[in-house]
């Protein structure tokens, strides 16, 4: 009889340990980003990331969507998992200043999409070294949903640090003599001297070191 009721300790005992430890595998802890509101649920044998960064803007290229990654790929940082593609970046002709990455559709400006291009994106991430890159056709030779209504030396605000600035005509594939001025820590450019017609204006954007993505626009200039 003691040696029964002995046993079914030890048998209880056995059962608690392995509930204990199925209850730390699977029992995920939750963390919110500040991206917009992706989460992750991490537990030992599996991460499960509810991606749900800002609009056009979040790096991971993952919008509103759920991924699982299984164990042993589950420790790694959240920008270990990231698609890297490139933000999106909108034109306009009204300093807002602020946080990148706004809602201009709730913003009362004009505004329009600029064109991603060729682009090169390379980042080291937990040792591990990612890239992504996409060649694009010239940006005067690209289709484009809509035009940029600007008057002559209006400022262009594109909310990012920019370079390489280049103006073209439209189906010219060289670009044209323009003084182009930076305006507010480079998230603005002025471009003096140019005629009432429409252009193509193309710039780089550097979203990590030793990257870059090429963006353009159609203005159309007027008095």
């Amino acid at each position: 009889m003691g040696s029964k009721m002995k046993s079914k300790k030890i048998d209880f005992f056995w059962w608690g340990v392995l509930l204990f430890f199925i209850i730390v595998l699977v029992f995920p802890i939750r963390m919110a980003y500040l991206d917009g509101g992706t989460t992750t649920y991490s537990a030992i044998l599996y991460k499960i990331i509810h991606w749900n960064g800002f609009p056009d803007n979040h790096f991971s290229g993952k919008k509103n969507e759920w991924e699982i990654i299984w164990f042993p790929n589950n420790f790694h940082s959240l920008e270990y998992y990231e698609k890297m593609e490139p933000p999106a970046l909108y034109a306009h002709t009204e300093y807002i200043g602020g946080s990148f990455y706004k809602d201009y559709s709730d913003s009362g400006i004009k505004y329009v999409k600029c064109n991603i291009g060729s682009y090169f994106l390379t980042r080291t991430i937990d040792g591990k070294e990612f890239t992504n890159q996409n060649n694009s056709l010239h940006p005067s030779l690209q289709d484009y949903q809509n035009v940029l209504e600007v008057n002559k030396n209006d400022t262009i605000y594109v909310d990012h640090s920019i370079e390489n600035v280049k103006v073209y005509k439209q189906d010219s594939l060289i670009p044209i003599n323009t003084n182009v001025q930076y305006a507010d820590s480079n998230v603005g450019i002025i471009l003096k001297g140019l005629e009432p017609n429409e252009y193509v204006i193309s710039f780089h954007h550097k979203p990590f070191t030793d990257s870059f993505t090429t963006y353009s626009l159609k203005i159309n200039v007027t008095e």
